[in-house]
């Protein structure tokens, strides 16, 4: 997984969940926050890292890696900027 975004268009609770070399999954779930707080928590267990959560004020299949562009070496993300930050909730550990 490399990331997760969500629509921040009011009442719009579409997400997607964004698979590194494969196509991307396009979800609506009316309980996405604390779907969001469990993927977090499962993905930081298993890979020492916060996921990646973006917010994207626009329609988000203009993000979502369809099947055809995976294909043709295309994977789609959110830009950077879109990148909330304040969802980097825990503090990685060394490893050492």
């Amino acid at each position: 997984m490399k990331g997760l975004s969500r629509s921040t268009q009011n009442g719009n609770m579409e997400f997607v969940v964004h698979v590194k070399n494969e196509y991307d999954y396009r979800f609506i779930c009316e309980d996405r926050d604390k779907l969001f707080l469990q993927i977090k928590a499962v993905f930081f267990n298993k890979m020492n890292q916060n996921l990646p959560i973006f917010e994207v004020p626009e329609n988000l299949k203009n993000y979502a890696t369809s099947k055809k562009e995976i294909k043709d070496a295309i994977e789609k993300m959110p830009p950077e900027n879109y990148r909330n930050k304040s969802e980097d909730i825990y503090e990685p550990f060394d490893s050492s």
